[in-house]
C-alpha cells in the first residue's frame, strides 16, 4: 500500500465521521504539485481560508479576501499571496503566524462555480 494522501489527523477524523471510504475514493484528486489549470483559477479568486499554527501550537483559521490576483501560483509548487490589509497595520493572525514559519493550509473556494482548491505545505513569508 502506498503513502496516504491524508495525514494521520485527517485519517482519524475521517474514521470518526464515518467518511474514510469516501475520502479514499477522492484521494486521486490530491496531487503533489499544482495542475496546469490551477494558476488561472487561483488568480481569479477573491477569498481564501488560511490555516496556520501559532508559536504555541494552536491552530488558527483566517479568511483572507482581496482583489483577483491576491493569490498567485509560482510554478507548480508555490503559492504567492499579498494580504490587502498587510500594509494598513491591521493585525491579521494569519500573517503573524506565518512569520513564525511552519505549516500552512490554504482553501480557495469559488462558491458560484462550486469549485475548490486546497493547498498544504510549509510557509515562508518575505518582509
Amino acid at each position: 500500500m502506498g503513502r496516504s494522501a491524508y495525514h494521520t489527523g485527517e485519517i482519524e477524523m475521517q474514521t470518526r465521521a464515518g467518511t474514510r471510504g469516501e475520502a479514499a475514493r477522492m484521494s486521486d484528486g490530491i496531487l503533489p504539485a499544482l495542475p496546469g489549470r490551477m494558476p488561472g483559477y487561483l488568480a481569479r479568486q477573491t477569498m481564501a481560508a488560511f490555516g496556520t499554527v501559532d508559536p504555541a501550537g494552536r491552530v488558527w483559521a483566517s479568511l483572507l479576501a482581496g482583489p483577483p490576483g491576491f493569490l498567485e501560483a509560482d510554478g507548480d509548487s508555490a503559492l504567492l499571496t499579498r494580504d490587502p490589509r498587510r500594509d494598513t497595520g491591521e493585525k491579521n493572525i494569519a500573517w503573524t503566524n506565518l512569520t513564525a514559519g511552519g505549516p500552512l493550509g490554504v482553501l480557495a473556494i469559488n462558491l458560484a462555480e462550486r469549485r475548490r482548491l486546497r493547498i498544504n505545505g510549509p510557509a515562508m513569508v518575505e518582509p
